[in-house]
């Protein structure tokens, strides 16, 4: 199906600072859209983005190690 509108967001566990986890999420992000682009999305059709840590889908204290934490989300719209 043809989107152009697909929201690709990185998250991160805790283990590092916020400032890091952001920053590794949005290139998590980011990998994942260029696979995207490389399958034929367009690139003006993706919003990249990143929420780091503040958005666990298990919550844990700092400092945890969470494989499920560890994501990109991709939502197609």
């Amino acid at each position: 199906r043809h989107s152009t509108a697909i929201t690709v967001t990185g998250h991160t566990d805790t283990i590092a600072d916020p400032q890091f986890n952001y920053r590794l999420g949005l290139r998590r992000a980011q990998g994942v859209a260029i696979l995207l682009q490389d399958q034929g999305v367009v690139e003006a059709d993706l919003f990249v983005s990143s929420h780091g840590d503040a958005d666990l889908m298990v919550k844990t204290a700092r400092e945890v190690a969470e494989a499920r934490n560890r994501r990109v989300e991709v939502i197609v719209r």
